[in-house]
């Protein structure tokens, strides 16, 4: 047993003693361990409890908290405390939250919901969260990605012509963002990949990071093949149905589409849906249709025997020269050389 597993162990115990003594299933949701001290002893003054939190207990928990140790890392997995008090927090990094066994209560922006094993939850940053669970036998992990890994490791998912995607878009930049909630038993799907994450956390082997980041691309990938209709969003965003609709005619028109046809077809101003496609997006209007090019010539290198010279016109492309440039400063490959490392399996994501 490593001495995090002790040290959780320990911690647990201390709580399972507080929750023995005082059951605080009903107590309001708290900030801090002093405001949660002073009301368990308003309730219990005969008892004592510690001066100090025994885990960490704070409103805002930045990347630093989780990354300081190993700030070359940006991906951890971290085994929730049972019997935490129900602190209310908010990270600076993107959570997701797996029921392995038993049960637990999250409540979200103040609004409970009960997950149970299998349960899946992916929580962006800033959101107001807390956790609760009073089963012994409950196991949650907690995978936490840092906000810049999200964007760049994952970007392939992020603008595919989903509904999915376009709410983990909108995770990264809408400022009411969405809160997926799969309440179905994933464990089937998602176990394996799930205990093969915790063992990179748990042990410092070469290649931890690629395969940290491939084991939750495929996470991310399967819910979105296996589970796309079986989830609940715990946020209501209509941006987020906006943002479908447009990534879905720029998909079908990446050949020609310009910004005033697509503010044409959404009867909005050029003004206005350039502006909005940034805060939706995080990218200008140009930057996300040679994204949204960049990609499809991709998906076509690796799916189709088309020609270089045939994919290029296909997405819209006049400018060998320039198409070439922008694969490579994307790709760090040239089309040629993207073709055939598909070919012997070797893909280089762009970063």
């Amino acid at each position: 047993m490593t001495t995090d597993e002790l040290e959780l162990s320990k911690n647990e115990h201390i709580y399972y003693q507080m929750y023995q003594e005082l059951p605080f299933d009903n107590f309001p949701q708290f900030s801090s361990w002093e405001e949660f001290r002073h009301y368990y002893l308003e309730k219990l003054p005969e008892t004592s409890l510690p001066e100090l939190a025994p885990s960490i207990i704070e409103s805002y928990l930045s990347e630093p908290d989780f990354f300081a140790a190993h700030p070359d890392k940006d991906i951890c997995m971290i085994q929730h405390t049972n019997f935490t008090p129900d602190f209310i927090h908010r990270l600076e990094m993107f959570k997701l939250i797996y029921i392995k066994a038993g049960s637990a209560r999250l409540t979200v922006n103040n609004h409970p919901y009960q997950m149970r094993a299998g349960s899946v939850c992916i929580v962006p940053p800033e959101t107001r969260q807390s956790l609760f669970t009073n089963n012994p036998d409950t196991v949650v992990w907690n995978l936490l990605i840092k906000r810049s890994t999200f964007q760049t490791a994952f970007s392939a998912l992020l603008f595919e012509d989903t509904e999915l995607s376009a709410l983990l878009l909108q995770m990264l930049h809408a400022l009411k963002k969405p809160i997926l909630l799969w309440q179905k038993d994933t464990s089937t799907v998602l176990s394996t990949i799930i205990d093969q994450l915790i063992t990179e956390t748990d042990k410092n082997l070469p290649y931890q990071q690629i395969i940290q980041r491939s084991l939750v691309m495929i996470l991310l990938a399967s819910l979105l093949r296996v589970f796309p209709q079986d989830y609940l969003l715990l946020e209501q965003n209509t941006q987020a149905s906006r943002l479908k609709n447009i990534l879905s005619y720029m998909h079908q028109e990446l050949q020609s589409v310009t910004l005033p046809q697509l503010a044409a077809a959404f009867s909005l101003s050029q003004g206005y849906l350039s502006r909005w496609i940034k805060e939706a997006t995080g990218k200008s209007f140009k930057q996300l249709l040679k994204e949204l090019r960049l990609k499809k010539a991709a998906h076509l290198l690796k799916n189709t025997s088309k020609s270089i010279e045939i994919i290029m016109y296909d997405i819209g492309y006049s400018d060998s020269s320039r198409f070439y440039r922008n694969f490579k400063d994307y790709y760090h490959q040239t089309p040629k050389e993207f073709r055939g490392s598909i070919i012997f399996g070797v893909v280089t994501q762009n970063e």
